[in-house]
């Protein structure tokens, strides 16, 4: 399986590109930053594919966290993926308590039933739609410095999460489906 990495020093070139359709050739960081300054909208197609796995978390990781934080609040959101920043690599940013986070790598295990939830997606403006989320999760993965992290996650900051990992999974709310738009009746 492919992945990415956001070392300076030469790393195996991913199969497919890192960034926006062509591999970065120049340091991650410079992508980073010329790449994460506005979110992708549907239907981009980074936002339809799987994101690459991150090879491991190296020292531009805590200024790309940071970026996404930015953005984040920036858009008044509780989560937010990498791709949506136009970055193939499987990273989001969470809201816990006034705290964010950085998860690398996610992965999620559900530790409840599902429920219905209307949400919104900053790479949808304007489409609201029906979902079916988990309540309660377990994450497990790493954080911007490498620790492993594995918690238990509920309510709004665990559904945000998982709408954020469909981002990292290819999958946009309402893609195909008829959807509704704020307003309508």
């Amino acid at each position: 399986m492919s992945t990415f990495s956001l070392s300076r020093t030469r790393s195996r070139i991913p199969s497919r590109s890192v960034v926006s359709g062509s591999v970065c050739p120049h340091d991650a960081t410079a992508c980073l930053h010329t790449q994460g300054q506005s979110v992708r909208q549907y239907p981009d197609p980074l936002l339809t594919r799987r994101a690459l796995p991150v090879a491991g978390v190296h020292a531009e990781m805590p200024h790309f966290a940071a970026l996404l934080i930015r953005m984040m609040q920036k858009h008044g959101r509780h989560a937010l993926a990498a791709p949506q920043l136009g970055i193939d690599g499987r990273v989001v940013v969470v809201e816990l308590e006034d705290e964010p986070m950085c998860l690398v790598n996610p992965q999620l295990e559900p530790l409840s039933r599902r429920i219905t939830v209307i949400e919104t997606c900053v790479s949808r403006p304007g489409v609201q739609a029906v979902a079916r989320r988990y309540r309660r999760v377990r994450v497990t993965g790493w954080d911007h410095r490498s620790t492993p992290q594995r918690f238990d996650l509920d309510g709004p900051a665990a559904l945000a999460l998982q709408h954020a990992v469909d981002h990292l999974d290819g999958r946009v709310i309402c893609a195909g489906l008829p959807a509704l738009r704020t307003g309508d009746r």
